[in-house]
């Protein structure tokens, strides 16, 4: 059995009877250790004897033949076979620990990445942006404020109330087209697909909402009216009121002048200032309803408009022991559902003199005068203090040109109109 020996001296050959020629190459087993190829012509013919030996920074050789004399050596004799199957196992298992490291490595490294570009990009945020965060805190709060707790009603209110009324944003144009009330769409019910679930529930009939009843259609009885000769008639109304600032001056002027006029009150200012509602009527003005909060009344439902007009009518029972008969849609705004379920007839106008936009006293005089006809309901605001200035010369003005003051009301009789509910006025010519 041919074996190797590793030592780490040099051998020594005390005898040769030929020159040997030694030929060395490595040859590669497949990643283990070089093999040192070794192959001793010993010169006589047909004599070739080659062996194959591991080096590991030991000097291996074959012994062949005779020729070697002594060898000093220190002995590790190993079984080729066995040392080549350790060798082997050693390097699979620092191979595979190596490449395990290497991915947990580049593992960590990616996640390290990661976290770093998203840190990155906050950062950079934050520093560019501070105000960012500020802005989304306080969408946030306004949203939830808005949307689950109805801040923005109650908001919308106290600035009502605060400044006195609407700014006064009327339409001035034709008749608005009526909105047709969106249709509720009931979702289907998913069907299960659990196989157990074998049987289909029963159908139920479709529930339709229950709508509230219509008020009866009614007209107002025609009001006596002495209208001397042949002369042209005019109604003044005012709207948003009423105001504890200007409408007190204002009934003053047209008591002073002798003239009666309308009032479209808004009921949150009348809760505020009963006193002047009160007035308006016993100094023989008449009144009529604005809505609760100058609120546009065409985006309601039939049921949240009956229940402004309800609350309406509950604060002209309070103050003044009864209901009013007619009211004017705030921003001019109407709908079919308003029209079907308002039970009040509507009051428009025909001269509107913007005193809510130009804000002059000269302007507001001009644009009325200028706009005048026989029949005419003119739409001014009586919580703005230029209009309250303008009112005295208006009336002179108008006078001189021939006209005599009515409310709404006694204008329409005076033309044979009875004011029937639902439908819209926007003057009685002759």
């Amino acid at each position: 059995m041919s074996r190797k020996r590793k030592t780490k001296n040099r051998k020594k050959v005390t005898e040769k009877t030929t020159e040997p020629e030694i030929v060395i190459r490595e040859v590669e087993l497949g990643g283990k250790k070089p093999v040192v190829e070794e192959s001793v012509h010993r010169g006589e013919e047909g004599v070739n004897v080659a062996s194959g030996v591991v080096v590991d920074e030991e000097i291996s050789e074959a012994v062949v033949g005779e020729g070697v004399d002594e060898v000093v050596e220190e002995d590790v004799i190993e079984e080729e076979a066995g040392v080549e199957g350790d060798d082997e196992d050693e390097i699979a298992r620092e191979t595979d620990d190596d490449e395990g490291r290497r991915h947990v490595a580049g593992d960590e490294k990616a996640g390290v990445g990661e976290e770093k570009r998203r840190g990155g990009w906050l950062h950079r945020v934050n520093v560019y942006y501070p105000w960012l965060k500020f802005v989304v805190l306080v969408a946030i709060v306004i949203g939830v404020g808005f949307g689950a707790f109805g801040v923005g009603k109650l908001v919308g209110n106290a600035i009502w109330e605060a400044t006195g009324g609407a700014s006064g944003d009327e339409v001035t144009t034709d008749e608005p087209e009526g909105k047709e009330p969106g249709e509720e769409v009931q979702e289907k019910p998913t069907d299960g697909t659990d196989e157990e679930a074998s049987v289909e529930p029963e159908e139920k009939p479709e529930e339709k909402p229950v709508e509230p009843e219509k008020p009866a259609a009614t007209t107002n009885p025609p009001v006596t009216v002495p209208v001397t000769g042949e002369k042209k008639l005019i109604a003044l109304t005012f709207d948003d009121g009423p105001s504890t600032a200007t409408t007190g001056r204002l009934l003053d002027i047209l008591k002073a002048k002798g003239v009666k006029a309308t009032f479209f009150v808004v009921g949150s200012m009348a809760s505020r200032a009963p006193d002047l509602l009160k007035r308006e009527e016993a100094e023989g003005h008449e009144v009529g309803s604005h809505s609760s909060y100058h609120q546009d009344l065409s985006k309601l439902s039939a049921v949240d408009l009956q229940a402004d007009v309800a609350n309406m009518d509950q604060i002209f029972m309070n103050t003044l022991g009864r209901k009013v008969a007619i009211m004017r849609p705030p921003y001019g705004a109407v709908s079919d559902i308003m029209r079907g379920y308002l039970g009040k007839p509507m009051i428009y106008w025909s001269v509107d003199p913007q005193d809510w936009k130009y804000r002059n006293a000269a302007t507001v005089r001009a644009n009325v005068v200028g706009a005048a006809h026989d029949g005419a309901i003119v739409l001014m605001h009586d919580i703005h203090a230029s209009t309250v200035d303008a009112v005295a010369n208006i009336i002179d003005d108008l006078r001189a040109q021939g006209y005599e003051f009515l409310t709404v009301s006694e204008l329409a009789a005076a033309r044979g109109v009875g004011l029937t509910s639902g439908v819209v006025y926007y003057n009685f010519r002759p």
